[in-house]
């Protein structure tokens, strides 16, 4: 359902004009860090299974190894939780920018309006199914390296 909010032209265009490019601003550092935190989760990950596995019984006890074999399920976890609370929030600024746009531009104009239309078309093609299969494979291999390591010292 779309909502208009009624906007006196002399008076609150300027301002909705100035917020909708603030807000927009805003969306893209969302994904930006939505990105950053996929990217630094797999780094992170990498960098703690790396040491896992080259470490041995006689340097660390195997509880540690056993606990720190279990970080990378939790970061992926933690990591997932934070980029889908990213794209919730941008989602609900793109609904409000949505709004704006209807209401201070012409009809049918506007970068929002086109968006929705093409993804009514279904011609528009998201990348969050890209990062999504980067957390499910995350998780895969936290889950099997802390088997294998559990295995290992058991």
């Amino acid at each position: 359902m779309t909502e208009t909010i009624k906007i006196s032209p002399e008076r609150d265009a300027d301002f909705h004009t100035a917020e909708w490019g603030q807000l927009y601003s805003e969306i893209g550092q969302n994904f930006r860090l939505a990105f950053q935190l996929s990217v630094y989760a797999l780094i992170a990950n990498g960098f703690i299974m790396a040491w896992v596995a080259q470490t041995n019984k006689e340097v660390f006890s195997p509880v540690v190894l056993q606990i720190a074999a279990v970080i990378p399920i939790l970061l992926t976890a933690f990591a997932y939780s934070f980029y889908r609370f990213l794209l919730w929030r941008s989602s609900i600024i793109y609904e409000y920018l949505f709004t704006i746009e209807n209401s201070v531009a012409a009809d049918g104009l506007g970068w929002e309006n086109f968006y929705r239309k093409l993804c009514k078309q279904g011609r528009a093609r998201g990348t969050g199914r890209i990062f999504q299969a980067l957390f499910l494979i995350q998780f895969a291999a936290g889950l099997a390296f802390a088997f294998m390591v559990f295995k290992k010292y058991y």
